[in-house]
């Protein structure tokens, strides 16, 4: 297998073949259209709804595993993506691609533990605190917080997305607002921050492409692989 930095997803065609059905654990994680679905734990940890593969790779890429590893321990809040770059001069959207690798990450391990408190994240929003006050207090993301509070208000996850896309239909007031406030507290997974990953994710395979096409290098692209495999990797160097 072809690696450029930890973890991008370019595979021989030997290794690609192997190991189709290891029984790896899956986990939900945001889907492009702003859904849940669920992914193999391996492939949200180097970047959940497909584009962190390649974000990871391209970081890899432009500095030190010592620097990425620095800044990832830094970025522990939206916040701090705009203090380290007017503080420290680092890129703001290399800085907003690693901050969202660490929030996909530690959701991933935080999960199911939270979930299986949603109905005292429900109770607690029933007695007046905010779903952004409940996501804090667990150190969840907003976005999936608010999403298992209102499911266990018979909400489904069809019906969540609507109101989070079309909040002016969202009839009650106080729900309608604090929707807002979730959806612009979420930079990861809000519509706003899935559909920004999804961009930068394709801009991330041209960049690839003009890279291998540079070196003459032959090889088959995501597109061309879903018609042969179920799971496929960004690219396949014959």
């Amino acid at each position: 297998m072809l690696t450029s930095g930890p973890d991008l997803f370019i595979h021989s065609r030997p290794q690609h073949r192997e190991g189709r059905r290891s029984g790896r654990a899956s986990v939900p994680t945001c889907n492009r259209s702003g859904g849940l679905t669920r992914k193999p734990l391996s492939i949200v940890l180097n970047w959940s709804i497909q584009f962190f593969i390649r974000q990871r790779g391209l970081v890899a890429l432009s500095m030190k595993l010592s620097e990425y590893q620095d800044l990832y321990a830094k970025l522990s809040t939206a916040e701090d993506i705009d203090f380290l770059a007017e503080n420290f001069g680092h890129d703001k959207e290399l800085l907003l691609v690693i901050y969202t690798q660490r929030i996909v990450r530690e959701t991933t391990k935080k999960f199911y533990r939270v979930k299986a408190q949603a109905r005292r994240l429900a109770f607690m929003w029933q007695n007046g605190s905010s779903l952004l006050e409940i996501a804090r207090k667990f150190e969840f993301p907003p976005i999936l917080t608010a999403l298992m509070v209102l499911e266990q208000r018979k909400i489904s996850r069809k019906q969540f997305w609507k109101m989070i896309n079309e909040l002016d239909s969202v009839k009650d007031r106080r729900l309608r607002r604090e929707l807002d406030d979730v959806n612009r507290a979420d930079i990861v997974y809000s519509p706003e921050g899935s559909a920004r990953q999804y961009a930068r994710g394709r801009w991330g395979e041209a960049k690839l492409h003009t890279w291998l096409d540079a070196r003459s290098l032959q090889y088959e692209t995501e597109k061309d692989l879903r018609a042969k495999y179920d799971k496929t990797p960004d690219i396949l160097l014959h």
